[in-house]
């Protein structure tokens, strides 16, 4: 483009660039804070106005109102949704249908006809008939330009389509995006049937999330420009460039990618911590008195102690004389209540005045306070995301670690990593560095390490197993063959006893008293050296869920009366083989 035909362009265009200032200004905190959020609830009013509910972690739950009145067209965030329909109209039943669920990934505006627009994800893979919303609408709009003002669900297509091509002239000489109407409300009617939404392509797109500038598509200005492509396109190649190939090299990290670094459990937790410390500044940022209230309530006071005098005397009512209201922000007149004196009302007026400096002078504390305490939470993020990259580099076998993935080693090589500030960290969150899944696996580990039983042996060389506890008696039936032996206290608390079965033939009498000796000794009848025990085969015994660790169901069993010496025991007690000699 030439400079005369530039300046030309602007020079037609600059009631339309005023127009997208003011638009801007009016349209861009809202539009700001739709940008990634999801569009969950929709309805519409007979009155003209469109209400979306979207979602945004960590944001208010106010509506968002499309409003197509004639006189007050335009977007909203409002408290309480509108009174909606009876039954919904063509336009919330397509919005149902295609958008409702689907995230908002870019707001864009156009300069000429002045149309302000929301793009949507494309569906998931997993949503029904996918294929089908492929094929529908993905962008929202609403046209200012258009008299009375319409709310359209369009698609974009890349050049106009065949089926349009009668009245597609003014798209044949451009690859300018075509817009193709799915449904248009407005205050005269609402038409679902699919149509061109514009009869000429749009002049130029913009971002609304930073300020318009009147410049077309140069190499300095890449975001915003004539006939420009949407920012959703733009910003998902900008994000795919900007990812680096080695994340601890990176010393600029940001915020985000640190907390994908975090083992799962603990991001969780410090997103959290982390918008509670935002939400807290943001309430109190929004509660700091002004200094014009300031100003407003010390010249209040300052009129009422200077001017105080003219009070008429026996009057409830003063009327304050015109020329002193708006100088010292008087009101028009005061009314005093019952048993009130003049004076009081400037007592009054100067104890609030002293309240508002204090709550100021408290909340510039506070302010500094949490701006201190959301920027050191926030280095302990970042520095905990380095220390782990550089110490899953030494784990790894590369020194290339892919973000996506990062999740995965964090939790195999969790034991391994120690990281100060992920203590801290885990400190201020009140969560632990190992999940309980993690500690669940280390648990079965030193569990698979320690046997869960001693080992004695009897006269006649067949193994006697004693259980340790009565979980450690749950792990050791695990392993007991169907034919071995079990023996246990008929009465009272006890462990129990494993004796092994020999291939061929029967255990010996005398391995079953042994085994006996040591049912009674590992019982609270040991002082006694007699009592009776159950004898019974592993098919015999049964093990349910619902039974308390060490309890058991005996179908069949045999009762049999011992009673020992201490030289028997000790002889017994002499064969111990355990490969844990602190739990003998």
């Amino acid at each position: 483009m030439s400079q005369n035909e530039l300046l030309r362009f602007f020079q037609e265009n600059n009631s339309g660039y005023a127009a997208l200032s003011m638009w801007h200004r009016k349209y861009s905190p809202i539009l700001a804070r739709l940008q990634g959020s999801m569009l969950q609830k929709i309805s519409a009013s007979d009155e003209g106005f469109l209400s979306l509910g979207v979602y945004k972690p960590g944001d208010d739950r106010s509506v968002v109102v499309f409003s197509i009145q004639k006189s007050a067209p335009g977007i909203t965030l409002e408290r309480s949704r509108p009174l909606s329909q009876p039954r919904p109209n063509g336009m919330v039943q397509l919005l149902r249908k295609y958008l409702q669920g689907r995230r908002i990934i870019s707001t864009w505006c156009s300069l000429r006809p002045m149309v302000v627009a929301m793009e949507f994800t494309p569906p998931t893979a997993d949503a029904p008939e996918r294929e089908a919303l492929l094929e529908g609408p993905e962008i929202l709009l609403i046209d200012l330009d258009s008299r009375p003002a319409r709310i359209c669900l369009v698609k974009k297509h890349k050049n106009v389509q065949d089926r349009y091509s009668h009245v597609g002239h003014a798209f044949r000489s451009t690859q300018l995006p075509f817009f193709e109407s799915f449904c248009e409300w407005s205050l005269d009617s609402t038409k679902t049937k699919h149509r061109p939404t514009f009869a000429e392509p749009l002049v130029a797109f913009s971002f609304l999330g930073t300020p318009a500038t009147p410049a077309p598509n140069t190499s300095e200005n890449k975001n915003e420009g004539l006939h420009g492509t949407p920012p959703s396109q733009q910003t998902s190649e900008a994000t795919a460039n900007s990812i680096p190939q080695n994340p601890s090299s990176n010393e600029d990290m940001s915020l985000t990618k640190a907390f994908s670094y975090l083992p799962a459990h603990v991001r969780r937790a410090a997103k959290t911590r982390y918008q509670f410390l935002e939400r807290r500044l943001t309430r109190q940022k929004a509660d700091y008195p002004p200094e014009s209230d300031i100003n407003r309530l010390s010249k209040r006071a300052q009129g009422l102690q200077i001017f105080l005098h003219l009070w008429p005397k026996a009057s409830t009512t003063w009327y304050v004389p015109a020329e002193i209201i708006a100088e010292y922000a008087l009101p028009a007149y005061f009314k005093l209540k019952a048993g009130q004196k003049p004076g009081d009302l400037m007592e009054e007026a100067f104890h609030e005045l002293e309240r508002t400096k204090r709550r100021q002078q408290e909340l510039q504390t506070r302010i500094a306070q949490s701006e201190a305490a959301l920027s050191d939470f926030a280095g302990i993020v970042l520095q905990t995301a380095r220390e782990i990259l550089l110490q899953l580099q030494s784990f790894s076998e590369s020194d290339v670690i892919v973000p996506s993935v990062i999740d995965k080693q964090v939790a195999s090589n969790a034991h391994r990593i120690h990281s100060e500030s992920g203590v801290r960290l885990c400190r201020m969150c009140d969560v632990e560095w190992l999940s309980s899944g993690e500690k669940r696996k280390q648990a079965h580990k030193a569990t698979e390490q320690r046997l869960p039983y001693r080992t004695y042996f009897a006269f006649t060389g067949e193994f006697i197993r004693v259980s340790k506890s009565a979980q450690d008696a749950d792990a050791m039936l695990k392993l007991m063959p169907a034919n071995h032996m079990w023996f246990h206290i008929l009465t009272g608390e006890g462990s129990h006893v494993w004796l092994e079965r020999p291939r061929k033939g029967k255990p010996t009498p005398r391995a079953i008293r042994d085994a006996a000796i040591l049912a009674i000794f590992h019982s609270k009848q040991s002082k006694s050296m007699s009592g009776e025990v159950r004898v019974a085969t592993r098919a015999d015994i049964e093990r349910k869920k619902n039974l308390a660790p060490g309890k058991v169901l005996i179908r069949r069993c045999e009762t049999m009366m011992c009673k020992y010496n201490d030289n028997e025991l000790q002889r017994i007690l002499a064969t111990s083989h355990d490969r844990n000699k602190s739990d003998t």
